[in-house]
Parts: C-alpha cells; sequence; structure tokens
C-alpha cells in the first residue's frame, strides 16, 4: 500500500527502471515474480478475459525453466465498487492499465511477439540486476533499511516473490493457493509466510470468541 500510494516515475526518473512501475510492482507482487521472470517476461505472455474482468500471465512451472514457458496463472479484479485508482491495488486494472500505457508510449512496437511485458523507459528489456536496483530504491523511498544490523542486503532477486507472498498470507490466502499460484515445487513458500498468520491472531480469537457466545445464547 505504501508504494501504491508514491508516484514513483517522479520520484525515481532513472530510465533503466521500469516504465508504468507501479503497475508493474502490483503485477509482480500478485504473480509472486523472481527478477528474472521480470526481465523475461513478453507482452504476448499477458491475456485478458474482460466479461470475466480476468488477466491471466503465462509464467515459469519453477525457477529452472526462467523463459517463462510453463503454465498460465490467473488474477481476477480484486476491486470494491467504490475502489479508486485501482490500477494500484488491483491486478486485473493494473494489467488492463499497463497494457493501454505501453501501446500509447511505444506504439507499433508492442506489437513485436518479443516486445517485454515490463521494459525499462526506454521502452527495451530490463536487466535483471537493475530489477533488484529497484527494489532498493523503492525500499529507500518509503524508509526501509537496505541492511540488517549485520550487515546483510534486506532485498534481492526474490524481494517482490516474498513480498507477494506475504501479502497474500496476510489477507487470509492458503498457504496451498500461494504455493500453487508461485509455482513452488517445495516449501519454500513456508518459510515466506510463516509468521503471517499470527498477524490476524488476535482478530481471529475474537470472532471465534464472539461465534461461541452467540452460539450459547440462542
Amino acid at each position: 500500500e505504501r508504494v501504491a500510494a508514491i508516484d514513483i516515475e517522479k520520484e525515481l526518473p532513472d530510465k533503466t527502471y521500469p516504465f508504468s512501475a507501479c503497475s508493474m510492482f502490483i503485477l509482480a507482487v500478485f504473480f509472486l515474480l523472481r527478477e528474472l521472470e521480470v526481465a523475461t517476461a513478453r507482452l504476448c505472455d499477458l491475456s485478458f478475459d474482460h466479461g470475466e474482468r480476468e488477466v491471466r500471465l503465462h509464467l515459469s512451472v519453477s525457477k529452472n525453466d526462467p523463459q517463462a514457458k510453463g503454465t498460465w496463472r490467473p488474477w481476477r479484479c480484486v476491486c470494491d465498487e467504490d475502489s479508486h485508482d485501482s490500477y494500484r491495488h488491483c491486478p486485473y486494472h493494473a494489467a488492463c492499465h499497463h497494457r493501454q500505457k505501453l501501446e500509447e508510449e511505444f506504439g507499433d512496437r508492442t506489437g513485436d511477439e518479443n516486445f517485454p511485458l515490463f521494459p525499462d523507459r526506454l521502452g527495451y528489456e530490463l536487466r535483471p540486476e537493475c530489477v533488484v536496483l529497484f527494489i532498493e530504491a523503492i525500499a529507500t523511498l518509503i524508509g526501509e533499511a537496505l541492511f540488517t544490523g549485520k550487515g546483510v542486503r534486506r532485498f534481492g532477486k526474490h524481494s517482490l516473490r516474498a513480498s507477494g507472498a506475504v501479502h497474500l498470507a496476510l489477507m487470509g490466502i492458503s498457504v496451498e493457493k500461494i504455493r500453487l499460484i508461485g509455482r513452488w515445487m517445495c516449501g519454500v513458500v513456508i518459510h515466506y509466510t510463516r509468521t503471517a498468520p499470527l498477524n490476524t491472531l488476535a482478530a481471529d480469537y475474537k470472532r471465534m470468541r464472539d461465534e461461541k457466545s452467540t452460539s450459547t445464547t440462542i
């Protein structure tokens, strides 16, 4: 949410950073993308079912398939009825906004089957290392430290992917569904999401207490 509120292009004008950066960030988080998948995805990997308000992205099945030859993953609109600036919060609207901005900025170039889904601001394929630098720049903007107390970098190749897994877990999405979206074939997803359910522990307790109290008074 803090990232969605930032005018990224204004705050981070570097031409090597992603074009339509807010939409890129939302899609990378919801689809749990690695930095290499962000860099190598193509616009033709994106498809829509506007009747269902659904976007689909062709994604790799595992880390051994970074060129996204694996499978499709869908996301439908998650907006509330009165949602504003929905492209800053919803994967479907972010994808629609992103494609429109690409076509407006780069015109006929977007018809090339090799045109990047997430180009830099000049319309060329992002370098994976620039994706990581972009993540660190975003972190700095929102006041996050780049290093731990022991001097270890806090952000890296899987930061968007890990952030997405935590976000979905906090929203109550099951670990099994997160594993499927993220194409995890092992228990790594547990490492990312292990503490997220505890954030709603008090709310869960209150809800169950209220339900129990209601059932005993009927």
